[in-house]
């Protein structure tokens, strides 16, 4: 969970109206199916997902009183000592019962339906508005998601024409066996970044005056909210300024890899890949060979191999590395493979500089071997990414 501050939230106004519209539509008796009473929310760590829902939460606590609201971090219930599922139903059960003798022991599987069914009588009985939110979606494993939808989310959207449940996490929630839950395209919104005027808007709710760098920290956070919080700390002085772009990069993607839970092992890796916005293994076999902290013996197939093993660290609705059906090769995440770039490019310009000659080179040769305008238009990129640093590949030799 992030932390959340009311007066610096902007530009969610539509993800906010869907639940909130849907509130109040309830409030006024109109009737709405289960699916239709079922949000899920999706983005990268750092747009802003945390933020939607405790917003969400507080606009509708402070509108009526006859709404009842429970937003919970899932992954926080990781670790506690009765096991996530009997964690979960005590916290609905604390929240939205006035009893306090049901207790849930670890292993007490045979009376969680009965624990449940008491809950269930108590929001029932209360024919309140009932909104339950979940954060970190994705964190719990598929065990722990089966059971609660098996324990609680069924009966709770079901038996309750009043209750609606909103989600929010890195991808889409896995395939629910209850059609109601399943995410569809008709109950699951990707939360869009942020262009450089919501960005200056952002900056100015962060610090009075640090709008003046927005293009700047737009262009260095990639329009997410949240490196946007962690940039502005970094803005100093009259007029406003970052001391050290460098350091404040760096700052960013340590963090992405702390979050992400990126092993060290992979970081020339993904230096190596993030020169390129699409590929395949046999455009990455050079950049590994190439890359200095990589050692030898790269082929196509080691580097299947590593595509696979990024592919199972989730950053937001894909994989750290993904393949793309539509354009039919193989991308990293853009922000994150921007982010990888720009940090490489401050801290080891000679190697950037070497890795994209290295490309150029080899769609250079495949252009001509295959005449091939695809293999022309990448070499024609990176030839343009030399250029616009005011480089080229005679200084590298040099």
């Amino acid at each position: 969970m992030s932390d959340f501050a009311l007066d610096n939230f902007i530009n969610r106004e539509k993800e906010v109206g869907l639940v909130v519209n849907r509130v109040f539509d309830l409030a006024k008796r109109k009737p709405f199916a289960p699916k239709e009473r079922v949000f899920h929310f999706v983005g990268p760590s750092g747009i802003g997902k945390s933020c939607l829902l405790e917003k969400c939460k507080h606009k509708l606590t402070i509108e009526r009183a006859e709404y009842a609201s429970l937003l919970i971090p899932l992954d926080s219930l990781k670790k506690r000592e009765k096991g996530f599922i009997n964690e979960l139903l005590v916290a609905v059960h604390n929240e939205f019962c006035d009893c306090k003798d049901m207790v849930l022991k670890k292993d007490d599987s045979q009376n969680r339906q009965k624990f449940v069914s008491h809950v269930q009588r108590k929001i029932n009985g209360k024919n309140q508005i009932t909104i339950l939110f979940l954060d970190e979606i994705n964190i719990p494993s598929q065990e722990d998601l089966r059971e609660l939808e098996d324990y609680l989310l069924v009966k709770f959207l079901h038996d309750n024409d009043r209750a609606i449940l909103v989600t929010a996490g890195r991808s889409k929630p896995p395939v629910f066996n209850d059609f109601a839950i399943r995410p569809t395209p008709f109950n699951t919104f990707l939360l869009p970044l942020f262009d450089e005027e919501k960005t200056r808007i952002h900056m100015e709710s962060l610090k009075p005056g640090a709008g003046e760098l927005a293009e700047k920290i737009w262009k260095m956070g990639n329009g997410v909210p949240g490196n946007t919080v962690k940039l502005v700390k970094h803005v100093s002085g009259d007029p406003p300024n970052i001391p050290n772009e460098t350091k404040a990069v760096e700052s960013l993607l340590d963090d992405i890899k702390k979050e992400n839970e990126i092993q060290e092992r992979y970081y020339p890796m993904l230096e190596a890949i993030s020169i390129l916005r699409g590929f395949f293994q046999e455009d990455v076999v050079p950049l590994f060979q190439s890359h200095p902290n990589l050692s030898f013996g790269w082929d196509e197939g080691r580097v299947k191999e590593v595509f696979l093993e990024l592919n199972r660290i989730q950053v937001g609705p894909g994989g750290l590395v993904d393949w793309d059906r539509e354009k039919k090769h193989w991308a990293m995440d853009e922000s994150i493979r921007d982010l990888f770039e720009k940090e490489l490019q401050m801290r080891d310009p000679e190697l950037w500089t070497k890795l994209h000659c290295t490309a150029l080179g080899m769609y250079q040769e495949w252009g001509q071997k295959y005449n091939s305008d695809l293999y022309w238009n990448k070499s024609n990129h990176h030839k343009q990414r030399l250029q616009s640093a005011g480089l080229n590949c005679n200084d590298l030799e040099g």
